[in-house]
């Protein structure tokens, strides 16, 4: 696999047997190619990579069925893709800034929050 593109699923095997900074990396190329990254082009292609793994290994197996809601609904594959990044930031995060003893990661919590995913709460329009 030698490029990644958030609106076309990549091929879960490929994508599973690439090491993470490849993974990180592609995703990197594609959004500074594309200028849509915000304000940190690592942390946000470090976020497509978690999530694309997420759905590659259907692990959580939660993780698919925000995928597919989102997308029924209307949004793009890419938009899908940030809107379950957003949710997995809110879990990660706190964990990532901990300076002693990080708290676990809540996965039953994840997959509440997945589960209750829409594309208002997403957009701001609902509560998520």
């Amino acid at each position: 696999m030698h490029r990644y593109d958030p609106n076309l699923p990549p091929d879960p095997e490929a994508w599973l047997a690439l090491d993470e900074a490849t993974r990180i990396s592609l995703a990197q190329s594609f959004h500074a190619s594309h200028g849509e990254y915000g304000g940190s082009l690592l942390t946000h292609a470090a976020m497509h990579a978690a999530v694309e793994t997420q759905l590659a290994g259907s692990d959580p197996a939660e993780a698919t069925q925000p995928l597919h809601r989102l997308t029924g609904a209307g949004l793009s594959r890419h938009d899908a893709v940030h809107a379950i990044a957003s949710v997995f930031a809110d879990f990660i995060f706190p964990i990532l800034k901990a300076p002693h003893a990080p708290p676990e990661f809540d996965a039953a919590g994840y997959c509440r929050a997945l589960a209750d995913l829409t594309v208002s709460a997403w957009l701001g329009i609902g509560k998520r």
